[in-house]
């Protein structure tokens, strides 16, 4: 669980209200207009610029930069 959530954005898992208010949100006639969007409620994980070791271009010497900027230590 750490790893998942070192690598997310905000830094955490969301809560239930988080996931329960974009549902709401979608439910509503806010939302009438929003027709085939897939929306992620994920913290940011699956936004491809934040860096992963592995994945797509980023090696594993540059994300260990990356976490000596962000002064994190995976």
């Amino acid at each position: 669980m750490d790893t998942i959530i070192s690598r997310t954005p905000m830094g955490r898992i969301g809560t239930v209200n988080e996931c329960g208010r974009l549902a709401v949100f979608l439910a509503c006639e806010d939302s009438d207009f929003i027709f085939g969007q897939s929306i992620f409620n994920d913290g940011g994980r699956g936004f491809q610029a934040f860096p992963t070791p592995g994945y797509k271009t980023i090696t594993e010497d540059e994300y260990k930069e990356f976490l000596t900027m962000k002064g994190g230590d995976d």
